[in-house]
């Protein structure tokens, strides 16, 4: 019966330890570089090379809300020329604009080198006087150094949830910390 009990009992140590640990984010601070990709989204007539990708600059803050998710708000930005889906020019060269608020679904805690995650949320955006709404979809990667500072990959799908928002792709690498 002794002999039974440490059995029992030894797998609920690993449990009660790793329950005491907390990974979770602390704010932080970020800055990436970002592409925006409207042309292989499906519904850009604009076909020129030149227009495929447009850079551009993001800050973010992000949150640690458990072991496992984190919240983010993000302002992205590019210059660029704007055609709707169906020919429409909004503008040429002009600012956009895009905030989205997203929750990151991270497959590991902030204690792994490199965690997988998935993110999701609800963002706005501005284009010279045009506004509309987007859903933001993606995937990406989180390196962790020392828990202070972060590298982070992403790629969204952002589908466009008003008139003036195409579909479209974007990418950013940056630094958190």
């Amino acid at each position: 019966s002794f002999c039974f009990s440490l059995l029992f009992l030894f797998p609920l140590c690993f449990i009660s330890e790793a329950q005491s640990h907390n990974y979770i984010k602390n704010p932080a601070i970020g800055i990436h570089y970002a592409l925006f990709n409207f042309n292989n989204s499906g519904n850009s007539p604009n076909n020129s090379a030149s227009e495929k990708l447009k850079q551009g600059l993001a800050i973010s803050y992000l949150q640690g809300i458990s072991n496992h998710f984190d919240f983010s708000v993000m302002l992205a930005g590019s210059y660029l020329d704007y055609i709707l889906h169906n020919g429409t020019q909004l503008g040429k060269g002009d600012l956009l604009l895009e905030t989205d608020a997203s929750v990151i679904a991270k497959m590991f805690t902030d204690k792994h080198l490199v965690s997988p995650y998935l993110t999701g949320g609800l963002g706005v955006s501005k284009y010279s006087s045009y506004y509309g709404m987007f859903f933001p979809l993606g995937a990406g990667l989180q390196f962790n150094f020392s828990n202070e500072a972060y590298l982070l990959l992403n790629a969204q799908y952002r589908f466009g949830l008003t008139n003036y928002v195409n579909n479209h792709f974007y990418y950013s690498i940056g630094i958190a910390g």
